[in-house]
């Protein structure tokens, strides 16, 4: 790791190299070994500022393919190419996913599946769990997956929050996780209406959709698709830290 130094600093302003072959070597070798968020920003600056399109095209393309870049570094690509692709980066480690919802959302919970069978297809490392929970069901609290996951997907309908589940200890230490930006992320998802869903310990997350629509009143093809992406989103993000 660099040394927050006067040399080191100078070292990362790449625009002190002329060359452009020297600049892309020093910028690829540098990107390794540079985790600190401050620095990878300026480094990333400097580099924007004088390298032309093309080769941060090269660069990028590059660095995805023969490394494991760390999450801010996949932000700052996928903001200069909103195209560029980010696949499973090598070596890291599986993320576990946890899925509640009652009986009566069946039908969206097997769109969910169908998402995240389709992530593992494409070689995420994916460990997933279901939980379906009812009104008198307390089999849940012998469950310790919602403990250990790092991403939570809550499938919020009426039948739902009318569970002891959405009131849990677990529930709330879950939220506690997410909310000091730990190695885990709830992600609230309104299949179904529920005007009281907002009155659960997780009411004030950001759910989707975005609109705060349930999906059921929605173009449901659409609605999963913006789901399916934001999913893999948290997943791009969680593999460096899981």
């Amino acid at each position: 790791m660099l040394q927050d130094d006067h040399s080191n600093h100078d070292c990362l302003h790449i625009s002190h190299h002329p060359t452009d072959s020297y600049r892309r070597e020093f910028f690829t070798k540098k990107l390794a070994s540079i985790y600190e968020q401050e620095q990878l920003q300026q480094l990333f600056q400097d580099f924007i500022t004088i390298a032309p399109l093309t080769e941060i095209s090269s660069v990028t393309n590059a660095l995805i393919k023969d490394s494991s870049p760390p999450s801010l570094l996949v932000d700052i690509v996928q903001e200069i190419q909103p195209s560029l692709v980010i696949p499973p980066a090598r070596n890291a480690s599986a993320i576990e996913i946890f899925t509640a919802y009652a009986l009566e959302d069946e039908p969206y919970k097997q769109r969910v599946e169908r998402i995240l069978s389709t992530l593992k297809r494409q070689r995420w490392r994916l460990i997933y769990h279901w939980r379906e929970v009812a009104v008198d069901d307390i089999s849940w609290r012998q469950d310790n997956h919602l403990e250990t996951a790092h991403l939570i997907l809550l499938l919020v309908s009426s039948a739902f929050s009318d569970t002891e589940f959405c009131y849990s200890q677990g529930i709330i230490e879950a939220v506690r996780k997410h909310e000091k930006q730990t190695k885990c992320h709830i992600i609230p998802i309104i299949v179904r209406p529920d005007p009281l869903w907002r009155d659960t310990p997780f009411g004030h997350l950001p759910c989707l959709p975005k609109n705060g629509k349930a999906i059921s009143q929605c173009d449901i093809d659409e609605a999963f698709g913006h789901v399916a992406t934001y999913i893999k989103e948290k997943i791009q993000e969680l593999q460096y830290y899981a």
